[in-house]
């Protein structure tokens, strides 16, 4: 193989991008002529889902129109391209095959959905610092942070729990497992335990007390990913979790939330707060270094009890009138 041809294959899994959406137009477009604005990009696919065998007129009008953006944007680029599906079969079975065939390609490429913006020309530059072309083991990046953090790991990145996956990269080898655990379908819990308990404190009683909390709530959580056809970031993370390793995210925060723009989501968000910035408390565990207030924040259990009690209630009531 040539220089040339070598380190174009090195770079290309930073300069490849693969869009997801379904039915929401004008979010799709948003998000088409952000990644087109990135000067270093080398090819954009689009992708859109099959209809789902519940879906009523408007969404199915929805979806129509997303794909005529599409359809539009491909015939005026020609690095764009759409891989339109006709079946649904559910999101973590939709994001095996369109990972699969990603990879038949030989790029990871960096993912996104079309309700979220992401800083393209940064969290390439990481991507290609880490050379993750060399990583043999699994890896799955992100390219969210809840914090911005004023301390400089190598690398630009950290080991992380429960991050939003927005914004993200793999290799054939995470796709590899992920594939054999969904096969699998077997449901260890003292893998959550094994892989939570050394990294949140338990001097004090109710450090235990909270540390014990986080693991049922994320025992309940990982399982739900075997049960329901749409849970892949469940069923990703505990596939990592299986070989006592984690998840990584950049230490700036590169992914920002769109979602509040459009009400069609899936799982609707609320406009998100500005990213704060914090002196990281590091904690390491084995080669993992982990950022121990973003997991605190990250875990959706309150470490103070009266705020734990406030957070059921709420959950109670929402719940109830749904």
């Amino acid at each position: 193989m040539k220089i040339d041809e070598l380190l174009s294959e090195r770079t290309d899994s930073t300069r490849t991008v693969y869009l997801t959406s379904y039915m929401r137009p004008e979010l799709t477009e948003s998000a088409i002529k952000s990644v087109l604005r990135w000067n270093d990009l080398r090819k954009l696919v689009i992708i859109i889902d099959g209809l789902r065998k519940n879906a009523d007129q408007n969404e199915k009008l929805w979806r129509d129109q997303t794909i005529r953006v599409a359809e539009n944007y491909c015939g005026l680029h020609s690095n764009l391209e759409l891989w339109l599906y006709d079946k649904n079969i559910g999101i973590t079975e939709h994001n095996m095959r369109i990972q699969k065939r990603a990879l038949e390609g030989g790029v990871a490429g960096i993912w996104l959905e079309e309700d979220f913006g992401l800083d393209f020309s940064n969290y390439s530059q990481i991507l290609q610092r880490l050379e993750i072309h060399k990583m043999k083991r699994p890896f799955l990046i992100s390219a969210y942070s809840h914090y911005n953090h004023d301390t400089d790991y190598e690398g630009s990145v950290k080991s992380n729990l429960f991050l939003p996956l927005w914004g993200i990269t793999f290799n054939e080898n995470f796709f590899e497992l992920f594939s054999k655990v969904w096969s699998d379908k077997k449901f260890d819990s003292d893998v959550i335990k094994r892989c939570l308990s050394p990294i949140f404190p338990s001097s004090t009683f109710f450090e235990r007390l909270h540390r014990d909390k986080v693991i049922r709530y994320w025992t309940e959580y990982l399982s739900w990913g075997f049960k329901n056809q749409n849970r892949w970031d469940a069923v990703a993370t505990y596939a990592l979790w299986t070989l006592e390793t984690y998840s990584m995210n950049t230490l700036q925060s590169y992914s920002y939330d769109l979602s509040y723009l459009d009400t069609r989501g899936m799982n609707q968000r609320i406009e998100p707060k500005k990213v704060e910035s914090h002196k990281s408390r590091e904690i390491r565990v084995n080669d993992h270094l982990f950022c121990l207030d973003c997991e605190l924040h990250g875990c959706r259990i309150p470490r103070k009890f009266f705020d734990r009690i406030t957070a059921s209630a709420k959950y109670r009531i929402n719940h109830h009138f749904l």
